[in-house]
């Protein structure tokens, strides 16, 4: 499949205000086929993926019933701690720190937060999933189809992001071939927050990147999920880190200031805290791990992106920033708190993509060169998710 950039044009009901860098992806004629990986190198909006109406319908309604109609001690029957499958299963509020695991793909940076405003279920579609039809009739099913369908629009991205990078289309198809557990479907829920409103410095889910390669997110539109027009999310949604001008920066509110130092200010290299290991399974002594964000830094400030009509936003993750050894760069982003007094909660379903666990995870060759020596220590793709979801436990 192929994609292409149609004029800008806002549905009535649609709110305005894209992040810059953000694109709007539609399926097309492959005469603009090469711009597309352009979008992709950090994020997209992308509509006519291909995905059914009524599987998104399904998997978005359901999944909001399991942390709307059911009670905590159900829920807990079905808990990570419980099941102590890699990160499947059900987490509860203050379970995970998102934050913790860090806003630069090797991990060295992060930024201090308390543990998330948020609860999720982790599906991983292998066969392993525990059986839910006692609580949520029809949801294992409908989370099933969601999952294989968002799949299968992976691999387009994919096929771009060869195509991007000079090799040839099918150059990933191999490491994603068949089953992976890095391929893992969350049902985020964030809680209304009236009554409980959140901790100091507390949000519903912190700045981070993605641990994985794509993550395909479909933002909660609001009452009807794939109306072809009118879109009015819940407030308090996804918010992405973007660079700005140093009077942007000044400007703007503390709370929308981004995770790293102004580029007029340089800092030291922190001692890298980094998850890539080397090929020997060691970590790397400092310095040996390279975040891109180490030094001199730039001005950023975090800024709303609503979803539009029908389209599913995409993300580059870590891994994909590794293999381009920072061509395509992992997205900072996070999830802000409503207005305080809010009664909004929050339903987003959020497909992470990897490849299989023993793939190698380093720069590839052709992104390497004297100019651009390798940024990162070579690891495995399933050791880099471990040690991520390792580090996000609150």
């Amino acid at each position: 499949a192929s994609f292409r950039r149609p004029r800008r044009r806002r549905g009535r009901g649609e709110r305005s205000g894209s992040p810059p860098g953000t694109e709007r992806l539609e399926r097309g004629s492959g005469a603009a086929r090469e711009r597309a990986p352009d979008a992709l190198r950090t994020r997209a909006q992308v509509v006519g993926h291909g995905v059914d109406d009524d599987a998104i319908e399904a998997a978005h309604g359901l999944s909001k019933q399991f942390f709307e109609k059911t009670s905590e001690e159900q829920r807990q029957r079905f808990a990570d701690s419980v099941l102590d499958d890699r990160g499947r299963g059900y987490k509860a509020k203050g379970v995970v720190n998102v934050a913790a695991s860090g806003v630069s793909a090797d991990g060295a940076l992060s930024v201090a937060r308390p543990a998330d405003y948020a609860t999720e279920y982790i599906a991983l579609c292998d066969g392993r999933d525990p059986d839910l039809s006692d609580l949520v009739p029809g949801l294992n099913a409908a989370v099933e189809r969601y999952f294989a369908g968002m799949l299968a629009c992976n691999r387009c991205f994919m096929e771009l992001t060869a195509l991007a990078l000079g090799m040839e289309r099918d150059h990933f198809a191999d490491a994603f071939a068949g089953a992976s557990w890095l391929n893992r479907l969350r049902c985020a829920y964030y809680p209304s927050q009236k009554g409980a409103a959140p901790t100091e410095g507390q949000l519903r889910y912190g700045e981070h990147t993605d641990w994985q390669a794509f993550t395909l997110l479909w933002q909660d539109h609001g009452r009807t999920q794939c109306a072809d027009a009118v879109v009015d999310p819940p407030p308090g949604g996804l918010q992405v880190e973007v660079g700005c001008d140093a009077a942007v920066f000044a400007s703007a509110p503390p709370e929308r200031r981004g995770a790293r130092p102004g580029r007029d200010c340089t800092v030291a290299a922190p001692r890298p805290r980094s998850f890539l290991r080397a090929e020997d399974g060691r970590r790397p002594s400092p310095g040996s791990a390279r975040s891109l964000g180490a030094g001199t830094r730039q001005n950023t400030v975090f800024v709303d992106c609503p979803p539009r009509p029908r389209a599913l936003t995409v993300n580059a993750g870590d891994q994909i920033e590794v293999w381009t050894n920072g061509r395509f760069r992992s997205c900072v982003h996070r999830v802000a708190n409503p207005p305080p007094g809010s009664d909004s909660a929050r339903l987003s379903l959020v497909l992470f993509t990897g490849p299989r666990p023993e793939t190698s995870l380093a720069p590839l060759p052709s992104c390497v060169s004297a100019d651009r020596p390798a940024k990162f220590a070579a690891t495995t793709s399933g050791a880099h998710l471990l040690a991520k979801i390792a580090a996000s436990e609150a």
